[in-house]
């Protein structure tokens, strides 16, 4: 009778929290456009004279392996005035040579070495502002996209960008990108990692205009120009391992209006090349996500398995005992727990373009996402520091990030502040920071 009892109240708990994670995925996925839309507005709205000057920078520390990718990627993009500009910060390998090798003699690309990093900045944020800062360019860019070196766009992703940016009147655009699934991490716990971040910072929530959790991602994040300069650009998040969701927060409360949507496949991302750096990267993530809180951070990672692993392990569990051993009825409510989890599980896969099949992986893979918060609560209560992109940044709960990296001579990592488009270069299109009566 117990088995029952138990069987019959882990399908009920299933049925009602993945029920709702459908309703919240079905809900996202008919009401949010993606970059696919936004080109058949483009198509239909601007001609290639209108298109406003438009800068791609981006940041890149030892990526010999993966820059030549995202390089060919955008000098195969056919958006009319585009200018890239590669921040090459305190590399130590051959990303330079192998860059240059690429690009050759495109005049739309400026590449930029950045030998130092001030010790009060994050390596990332400070590569994208000197970056930003050395090109010729970024005076007469009225966009501004940054993207990380790992990336790659499909053709006209810039676009549909562009078009969504106008369309929904937005000052910050930012994509989730289609992750690659070659690795058995990124099959097993890595579509899990990011159902646990979407769990916490839900896109439908994330484009609202009330009672928004705001969301960004830094693989790709438009700005315009009035929006970026407004809330003080990256030196405002010069402290932030995380400056995305930084960003979100900020361009948020300053009422601009900032959007998050689905690549759909327009923006592909291998985010790690290994388990170590899976696990490290990630750790990051959630930490910061959580607001540096430990106690939040292990209360997540007990939901996730909870609700993942346990509860739908015994609902199987409960299924199987029905059909075989009896009474049949309590296979009924179990399967239709399980069926409903399942059936979550592939919308939110298919949304995010992750192989169906990837599904059977979910309860393990919740397991080893659930230990890896939990890791990562240890080692913010330890006081552990971290070691990401070149250089170790030390944590405390709820204060700011502080990088323990030498500062280079007489440098104080301030630099002016972005200068102020020429009347010349104001764009045609329209696109512009969303009046009052729109926020």
């Amino acid at each position: 009778m117990i088995w029952i009892i138990l069987s019959l109240t882990a399908a009920a708990a299933t049925l009602v929290y993945w029920g709702v994670v459908a309703a919240e995925l079905l809900r996202a996925m008919w009401t949010l456009p993606t970059p696919r839309d936004g080109l058949k507005m483009a198509e239909a709205a601007l001609s290639r004279q209108q298109w406003p000057e438009l800068l791609v920078v981006i940041p890149a520390h030892n990526e010999a392996r993966t820059i030549s990718q995202v390089a060919r990627s955008l000098m195969a993009e056919d958006y009319p005035k585009l200018r890239v500009v590669f921040a090459l910060d305190r590399c130590s390998d051959n990303t330079e040579s192998v860059l240059r090798s690429v690009v050759g003699d495109d005049e739309r690309f400026e590449v930029v070495i950045v030998s130092h990093c001030p010790a009060d900045w994050a390596g990332k944020v400070h590569a994208i502002y000197a970056g930003l800062h050395g090109s010729a360019a970024a005076q007469r860019a009225n966009v501004l996209v940054f993207a990380d070196a790992d990336t790659w766009f499909e053709r006209g992703c810039l676009r549909g960008c562009l078009a969504l940016l106008e369309r929904r009147r937005l000052g910050l655009l930012s994509l989730a990108s289609t992750l690659t699934s070659h690795n058995w991490y990124e099959r097993a716990v890595q579509p899990v990692a990011g159902f646990q971040m979407l769990a916490m910072y839900p896109p439908y929530r994330a484009n609202r205009t009330e009672r928004r959790r705001p969301l960004a991602n830094g693989q790709f994040m438009m700005f315009t120009r009035d929006a970026y300069v407004r809330v003080g650009g990256h030196p405002m998040m010069r402290f932030h391992l995380l400056e995305d969701l930084a960003f979100s927060r900020t361009v948020a409360e300053a009422g601009l209006n900032p959007g998050f949507f689905m690549a759909d496949g327009m923006l592909g991302c291998k985010m790690y090349h290994s388990w170590g750096e899976f696990r490290r990267g990630w750790k990051r993530i959630f930490t910061e996500l959580a607001g540096r809180r430990a106690g939040k951070l292990q209360s997540l990672a007990v939901r996730l398995m909870v609700f993942s692993s346990l509860l739908p392990a015994a609902s199987t569990a409960g299924l199987i005992a029905g059909a075989t051993l009896g009474p049949w009825w309590v296979a009924v409510p179990c399967g239709v727990a399980i069926a409903t989890c399942l059936s979550s599980l592939l919308l939110g896969h298919r949304w995010g373009r992750t192989p169906l099949w990837t599904v059977v992986l979910h309860v393990p893979g919740a397991v080893l996402v659930g230990a890896l918060m939990i890791q990562a609560a240890g080692d913010l209560r330890a006081g552990r520091g971290i070691n990401w992109g070149g250089r170790r940044y030390q944590r405390t709960a709820g204060l700011p990030t502080q990088a323990s990296a030498e500062q280079g001579p007489g440098q104080s990592g301030r630099f002016p502040p972005l200068p102020e488009p020429a009347a010349a270069h104001t764009p045609v299109s329209g696109i512009q920071t969303p009046p009052a009566h729109a926020r």
